[in-house]
């Protein structure tokens, strides 16, 4: 949240009182402008307009229309559901009515406890609730510009071609670079955009984190894209993929193995979680794990996923058609660790060795080169 991207809240109250009250709590909390922006409606149904014109980021909801309509509330938050994600804060003098519906994303505030409001609305801002609207508009925002600026001045271009690929798919993809864009300014990301889970392809893709469901064990997809794709009569290129085995690292600790078997493998991962390693030892493990040229490839843990370490030496080759009931798609890499993972995998198995060069000779040579130079300016 930024000064020129405030949160937008909606109180939505029949008496104006309330609606005072409500204001006047979320304003001695310091939720005021630029930050904040609050406003309000009075009448159920223009609210919910409000709303569906994309005009909040939170909506404060009472739950009784007067004294003859109880239900006023939960029918305008079951329509909110029903359209796109907002955090709701029920603020209610009958909070029974809605107390099962209580969540993080749903809340629910007495009437005479308008003190909680603005912790509640700062929590759900820092927590990051109201990331959805406003991406929501970031990119309908992107996209009129797109169309306008763009599409319309070049339309014969974008419709003459008929290669199969849609405007709708050309809009997509520019939905998905700008965000794409606006993520990667971070240096380092959270484990939750490690991920696209769950997968949004009902088909196999590069790149997936898989369980076998006979055991348990976990395997990422290092198939090549290419070989992945659907043609029309043919079916898929490939009849295998290529998948590699994920090491479930957090298991190691308590395997209590001998010292002689910690030294090579996945096995001497364990050293990570004892507190006795040296911090030396440990940087160098983690910067085996996660060295993007070598045998290992580290996903960390999220959700249903725990901390794997992928090993590239090894792999098996399973029919794509048993994957389907064998084994169970749970996450895809995001990119670019999706791609990094295909070219980490090519690029360890291509690898060619050399000999080293003595370096010995190599310093004798250099320098002896330095002392004949001295030598000629004299």
């Amino acid at each position: 949240m930024t000064d020129t991207n405030p949160c937008k809240i909606l109180v939505i109250d029949d008496d104006e009182e309330s609606v005072e009250i409500c204001k006047n709590a979320l304003s001695r909390g310091e939720l005021t402008p630029p930050s904040f922006e609050i406003d309000s409606e009075q009448d159920f149904e223009q609210g919910l307009r409000r709303f569906m014109a994309r005009e909040c980021d939170i909506v404060i909801l009472d739950v009784r229309r007067g004294v003859d309509d109880p239900l006023a509330g939960q029918q305008v938050a079951d329509a909110i559901r029903s359209t796109r994600f907002t955090p709701v804060i029920f603020w209610t003098a009958i909070p029974e009515k809605v107390s099962d519906q209580e969540s993080s994303f749903v809340r629910v505030v007495p009437k005479n406890e308008s003190s909680k409001l603005a912790p509640i609305v700062k929590q759900m801002v820092d927590e990051g609730l109201i990331t959805a609207s406003q991406t929501e508009r970031i990119i309908t925002s992107v996209l009129r510009d797109f169309m306008w600026n763009e599409v319309l001045p070049h339309w014969k271009d974008y419709a003459s071609y008929d290669d199969g690929a849609s405007i709708g798919s050309v809009v997509g993809l520019r939905a998905s670079q700008v965000m794409a864009a606006r993520s990667n300014s971070q240096e380092s990301a959270a484990p939750s955009l490690h991920y696209v889970y769950p997968p949004t392809s009902e088909q196999l893709q590069p790149a997936d984190v898989m369980i076998r469901q006979a055991d348990g064990t976990w395997w990422l997809n290092i198939t090549p894209a290419c070989d992945l794709v659907l043609r029309s009569k043919k079916g898929r290129k490939a009849e295998y993929a290529l998948l590699a085995l994920g090491h479930d690292i957090t298991t190691l600790a308590s395997e209590n193995k001998a010292e002689s078997e910690c030294q090579s493998g996945i096995a001497k991962f364990a050293k990570l979680f004892a507190p006795d390693t040296k911090l030396s030892r440990w940087n160098d493990l983690w910067s085996e794990m996660t060295d993007t040229r070598g045998r290992y490839i580290y996903l960390p843990a999220f959700r249903d996923i725990p901390h794997l370490v992928v090993d590239l030496q090894h792999t098996k080759s399973v029919l794509v058609t048993e994957l389907d009931t064998a084994y169970k798609r749970v996450a895809t890499l995001n990119s670019p660790w999706a791609e990094a993972s295909l070219v980490q995998h090519s690029q360890y198995f291509g690898r060619v060795g050399t000999p080293d060069f003595d370096k010995n000779v190599v310093k004798s040579q250099l320098q002896s080169l330095n002392n004949n130079s001295d030598d000629s300016d004299k």
